[in-house]
């Protein structure tokens, strides 16, 4: 069937994916990402992971008991929807089974340093021998050609060169990296849609198609403009913090912590609180700093000259202490009501806790409950598109380390009972990580 296609029932319409295998070679953040949206798609994702080189999140986050490896709470939500596969790809008969797989699959992705790929002998060029309609997409750090292209990289180091952490950080100080590996989802967002554009070429000519997603090239286009002003001559902002070239005052405000924040586990369940709560407040408009004078109500905010912004900017200091006082006095909640129904720009700082249970993403069923073998009950995020005519069939947990090995080698490759009972003893598969 066509992709999105009716199914046998009437009016029915199965999801844009459904029917397309995708054999999942990446690690970390960044691969992992992009096959989940194919996952959230509707295509089966088998993620693919060695006996000795499991995924490297599988040993971040977790405790120290024997089956840690299943508890990753950054692998568990990076992988869930998917089946998993652990596969020794560095002997051949790992090699072999993975072959017997290709020709089962439309879209092979791998996030791999650059030529590892075609050392083993799964390029482009091997997998297309194997099915001529299949979709290969590489994530490389660099790009796989350029004097800089066999360069490792990883998200903070490619955040680095592409460009966007030079543009943060205070005033007079150095630049600083953002709280999260910014590119690796941003490049997952991207090879999705690489991946989805060539499925959908090949649905009209029949071709499939080799894609690179250069995971720099890609962060770079992320501060573009800054790139144009300084080719024309163009003096950029400095780093200011929070605070905004336009808009003044702008800034995150320290607010009254009685209760403190919730802190808690993947679970969503409190497990302590910190006192630690802010409020973001930009004022974008000198109606809008009037609205804001006449709620807090202090005198040194009516001195003349900050009816401008430019008054504003020059006495920035100054204006953000006096925010300060009133802010520390009063919940951030309320400041954030009390401030919109004037007009003004302000929301609380969230938590990951207090985003997960917040109660307008909730009415959504942003994120739903899984169950995972090992791991148990948690809560996961959905995906945030929703198609009206093709309702998402519901989130799946990540699975255990070889959990599925078995069920996708026989279905799909024709091993025996007696083979994958030869390859697990021979350690070709396994069900625990090699040394735990």
């Amino acid at each position: 069937l066509p992709l999105g296609t009716a199914t046998t029932s009437p009016g029915e319409l199965r999801p844009f994916l459904e029917g397309i295998r995708v054999l999942d070679l990446s690690q970390v953040w960044a691969g992992p990402y992009a096959t989940r949206f194919l996952a959230d798609m509707g295509a089966d994702v088998i993620h693919i992971e060695g006996p000795a080189f499991p995924d490297a999140v599988r040993g971040v986050g977790r405790g120290g008991d024997s089956e840690a490896h299943d508890k990753s709470v950054y692998f568990n939500e990076y992988n869930r929807n998917k089946r998993g596969l652990v596969l020794d790809l560095h002997r051949p008969e790992g090699i072999a089974a993975f072959n017997r797989l290709v020709p089962h699959a439309d879209v092979v992705l791998e996030n791999w340093s650059v030529g590892v790929a075609e050392r083993l002998g799964m390029g482009y060029d091997d997998l297309r021998a194997l099915n001529p309609g299949i979709v290969f997409v590489q994530m490389p750090a660099f790009g796989k050609t350029g004097p800089e292209a066999e360069r490792v990289g990883f998200g903070p180091s490619i955040e680095q060169m592409g460009g966007l952490v030079s543009l943060q950080g205070y005033e007079g100080g150095p630049p600083h990296r953002s709280g999260i590996s910014y590119g690796d989802p941003n490049a997952g967002i991207i090879a999705a849609g690489a991946a989805a554009l060539a499925l959908f070429r090949r649905e009209q000519t029949g071709e499939g198609g080799h894609v690179v997603v250069r995971q720099r090239d890609n962060l770079a286009g992320m501060v573009g403009e800054y790139m144009v002003a300084e080719s024309l001559g163009v003096e950029i902002p400095p780093r200011m913090g929070n605070r905004d070239p336009l808009f003044a005052p702008q800034g995150v405000y320290r607010c009254k912590d009685d209760e403190g924040r919730i802190i808690g586990d993947i679970m969503g369940e409190e497990i302590g609180r910190v006192f630690d709560n802010w409020i973001a407040i930009s004022i974008d408009s000198d109606a809008s700093w009037a609205a804001f004078v006449n709620v807090v109500g202090d005198a040194r905010l009516r001195a003349p000259g900050l009816e401008s912004v430019e008054g504003r900017r020059a006495n920035h200091d100054a204006i953000d202490e006096a925010m300060t006082e009133w802010t520390r006095t009063r919940d951030a909640a309320e400041i954030a009501t009390t401030l919109q129904a004037a007009g003004v720009s302000a929301v609380p700082v969230l938590s990951p806790l207090q985003v997960i249970q917040d109660p307008h993403l909730n009415a959504r069923d942003t994120f739903p409950s899984v169950e995972h073998p090992v791991a148990g009950t948690h809560r996961t995020m959905g995906p945030v598109w929703r198609l009206s005519d093709r309702p998402f069939t519901g989130a799946t947990a990540a699975p255990a380390f070889g959990q599925h090995n078995r069920e996708v080698l026989s279905a799909l490759a024709g091993y025996s009972d007696e083979e994958l009972d030869r390859m697990e003893a021979e350690g070709i598969l396994a069900t625990t990580p090699v040394g735990t």
